[in-house]
């Protein structure tokens, strides 16, 4: 079997399969938009869900590997975007050569 060059690829696949072969759904699976936009008021809580998941591991290899900063809970974590200096503004191209 080829092992995909991105790590997070492969880190996606397994997690994947691992919540397709539950007979359950998780928790973030059945109310995804809790999780993946928090209110902050209930981070907290959200992140106590993920206690005792299935997928706990994987999901954790997962938001790790593909270095998750969405805003949203992922292996019990609140995985804030990272703050700091904004991005620049892309240069205007200019073309080598005029005329």
């Amino acid at each position: 079997m080829n092992r995909p060059r991105n790590p997070a690829v492969g880190a996606w696949r397994e997690l994947h399969s691992a919540l397709l072969d539950l007979t359950t759904p998780t928790v973030c699976a059945s109310d995804a938009e809790s999780f993946t936009d928090p209110a902050p008021e209930y981070v907290a809580y959200l992140a106590t869900l993920c206690t005792g998941c299935p997928v706990f591991a994987l999901c954790n290899t997962f938001a790790n590997v593909n270095r998750e900063r969405d805003g949203g809970i992922w292996a019990g974590k609140h995985r804030q975007p990272r703050r700091g200096r904004p991005a620049a503004e892309p240069k205007e191209r200019t073309a080598a050569c005029s005329t």
